[in-house]
């Protein structure tokens, strides 16, 4: 069972990509959903005032299972059935975790 700030695939059309990109669980999930939030790597295309930043030179990045610098698009949350998850990545821990709860309140 997906939680709570675990990063797992999920295809998902995101502008005009239909394509595989990870996503964070906000929540624990229920029996069949839980709230997602999804991530992107261009960071051209970030938000400085919704969207948190994952940077690769963070302590904790290893843990996220990313490959990239990536950003969490916060100005979009969505429920999703827990069949659509793909591969756990990883997860955000200790100080990362602790600044993305603070920033996402």
């Amino acid at each position: 069972m997906p939680q709570r700030f675990e990063l797992y695939i999920i295809r998902w059309q995101f502008r005009a990509c239909n394509d595989y990109r990870p996503c964070i669980i906000l929540d624990p999930p229920d029996r069949s959903t839980a709230n997602i939030m999804l991530v992107s790597s261009a960071i051209t295309l970030r938000h400085p005032l919704f969207d948190f930043l994952i940077r690769v030179d963070h302590p904790d990045f290893k843990a996220t299972g990313l490959t990239r610098q990536s950003y969490a698009l916060g100005d979009e949350i969505h429920a999703v059935s827990l069949a659509f998850l793909g591969k756990r990545l990883g997860r955000m821990e200790c100080d990362m975790a602790r600044e993305f709860e603070q920033w996402a309140g």
